[in-house]
């Protein structure tokens, strides 16, 4: 644990439901998707006729919402300000992630999260980010079990480059995931290649979100 975080103050945002500062960009959005018309409307939180729940429902709360809110924040003595996933997903939990180093576009810009990491900062306030590195999205660049990403996911082919980073019991349909949700295939965390695309190489995730401003992860 770094020194700042010992003794602070933690204060965690669940960027869709936090606040929204004009209307979301839908560009790149992952399909399909509701957004509510009002804030206080009820959350979409029943199965679909199969059985499935989708969790695709969104408010739009948004990076420009939590800056305009930074006063506020700190105004509670906050030391850290800890964000769940920022990262492009299907889900408005975002835990089931798309591409680890795009924001999600109903969040903003890697422009807005800088910005909102100086507004954080100005204020003495360090950005924390969830690191979801136990599991991906099948939704994803990473397995594309959708076709969705360009290029081949490993859902689509044993030559991928991330086929090592899934274990399956039978290419490509049977696959080790979280919780047995098929929508959340596992990683091998200590695949070397998943190491250096998420911590080793020059250009990993973590250098580009602390290369933006954040300041550690979860």
């Amino acid at each position: 644990t770094p020194d700042w975080a010992k003794g602070a103050v933690i204060y965690q945002v669940f960027p869709d439901r936090f606040h929204a500062v004009g209307k979301p960009d839908l560009t790149g959005t992952l399909e399909p998707y509701t957004v509510h018309k009002h804030w206080n409307e009820d959350v979409d939180w029943r199965p679909t006729a199969d059985g499935q729940v989708l969790n695709n429902d969104f408010f739009g709360g948004n990076f420009r919402g939590i800056t305009e809110k930074m006063d506020y924040i700190a105004s509670l003595g906050v030391g850290i300000l800890y964000l769940n996933p920022i990262s492009k997903s299907f889900s408005s939990h975002r835990y089931d992630t798309g591409d680890y180093k795009t924001p999600d576009p109903m969040l903003g810009t890697e422009a807005d999260f800088a910005d909102m990491c100086r507004a954080a900062h100005d204020r003495g306030i360090r950005v924390v980010l969830d690191g979801v590195y136990s599991h991906i999205g099948s939704d994803s660049l990473y397995f594309n079990k959708n076709g969705t990403f360009p290029g081949k996911g490993a859902y689509q082919s044993q030559e991928s480059p991330y086929s090592s980073w899934y274990t399956f019991y039978h290419w490509p349909g049977s696959y080790r995931s979280w919780w047995d949700f098929d929508t959340l295939p596992t990683v091998n965390k200590m695949d070397p290649g998943f190491l250096d695309y998420i911590i080793r190489d020059e250009d990993s995730v973590v250098a580009h979100w602390l290369k933006l401003g954040a300041d550690g992860f979860r």
